[in-house]
């Protein structure tokens, strides 16, 4: 969200001229009078100064496993529903696989096979009912259902989406009781709480085990908002006089430009208008 400039003041270039023209029977002219000093233009408060962009967003690169085809689509609806119990236990049983092995280490290169091989494990074998012919084809469709789900799977993104939605009610919250106004500074009749440093200040900090003085800034105790639980993402939050932003930024498992995730609200007529879909981007940082 950018800054606005409000500064409509009155052009201090302005010119102001006094010109009087005097006859004397046929006599030339009189003079003008001398011209005094212009006054100076009526003071105005310094406009903030937007702060430069920190990122650019970039395409998303793709890639990952096959999409299942409207055919296949089909074949799962109608001949493989039997099914559809045994692989959502399955696909749950993988994810908790994948996100305890990020979260012990979120570096580590992805294991995505070893989940794919705990998942297709709860539909190896065919419920009653279901044709053996029938389960035969819908097993290497799971297959490649299964291997798209956990490519996708991003148990950064899952918190990320998590804390930009509880900083948006804060923020909310916050504006509705008209704390933002008595904070520390703060100018008379601020909208929003003032924008807040990110936590942790750069990317390569992540996983991230915060303090409580990693929130000690006034736009965060204005908002009354922590992360208690180690951060796979940074958070900050940005504000103007229109609007404000909850930023969440984080690096995908399976490398490529970084994510962002981005919820706020704007002022709208006298009321606050909060987003209600979180904007997802990859960005490349400009800013190390």
């Amino acid at each position: 969200m950018s800054a606005r400039d409000p500064r409509n003041g009155p052009d201090p270039r302005i010119l102001g001229f006094s010109l009087g023209l005097g006859l004397a029977g046929c006599g030339a002219a009189a003079p003008p009078p001398p011209v005094g000093p212009l006054p100076a233009p009526p003071t105005a408060a310094p406009a903030p100064v937007p702060a430069p962009p920190d990122a650019r967003e970039v395409p998303d690169p793709g890639g990952g496993p096959p999409r299942l085809t409207d055919e296949e689509t089909a074949a799962l609806r109608e001949r493989c529903a039997l099914l559809e119990a045994q692989s959502f236990a399955g696909v749950h049983d993988a994810r908790v696989a994948l996100e305890e092995r990020y979260y012990a280490d979120p570096r580590a290169e992805p294991d995505d096979a070893a989940a794919l091989e705990l998942a297709m494990k709860a539909v190896a074998r065919a419920p009653d009912g279901l044709p053996a012919a029938d389960h035969a084809a819908c097993v290497p469709i799971y297959q490649k259902r299964f291997a798209r789900l956990l490519w996708e799977l991003e148990p950064a993104e899952d918190a990320a989406r998590d804390a930009v939605k509880a900083c948006q009610q804060a923020a909310a919250s916050a504006h509705a009781s008209s704390r933002p106004e008595d904070e520390e500074g703060a100018p008379l009749g601020a909208p929003f709480c003032r924008s807040a440093r990110p936590v942790p200040a750069g990317l390569a900090a992540l996983p991230f085990a915060s303090t409580a003085a990693d929130w000690d800034a006034p736009g965060w105790r204005c908002l009354g908002f922590r992360v208690r639980a180690t951060q796979p993402f940074q958070l900050a939050y940005t504000s103007d006089a229109h609007g404000f932003a909850c930023v969440a930024r984080f690096e995908p498992r399976h490398g490529g430009p970084t994510v962002e995730l981005r919820l706020g609200g704007e002022l709208d007529r006298g009321g606050l208008m909060l987003d209600k879909q979180v904007v997802r981007r990859r960005i490349e940082l400009l800013v190390p």
